[in-house]
């Protein structure tokens, strides 16, 4: 079972990377997002762990990561 579609780690992800994919400069703004603890078959899969990979990925791969203080700020 899906416990969780609009995630970090899911939609907000993906949704980087394919902006990134068309060009975009993306900037992902980290304390809008969340997610939830997963249990899976391999076991359980905590909230943090999926927050912080998603985020480091994005950090270092695709997207300039900033909070919505910093974002406003720039504006």
């Amino acid at each position: 079972m899906i416990q969780s579609l609009y995630a970090t780690q899911v939609c907000c992800d993906t949704t980087a990377r394919y902006g990134v994919h068309l060009g975009f400069n993306v900037e992902f703004l980290y304390d809008a997002t969340a997610t939830l603890s997963l249990d899976t078959k391999f076991g359980i899969v905590e909230a943090k762990t999926l927050f912080d990979s998603a985020i480091a990925t994005q950090s270092i791969v695709f997207s300039n990561v900033v909070s919505v203080k910093e974002w406003i700020q720039s504006l």
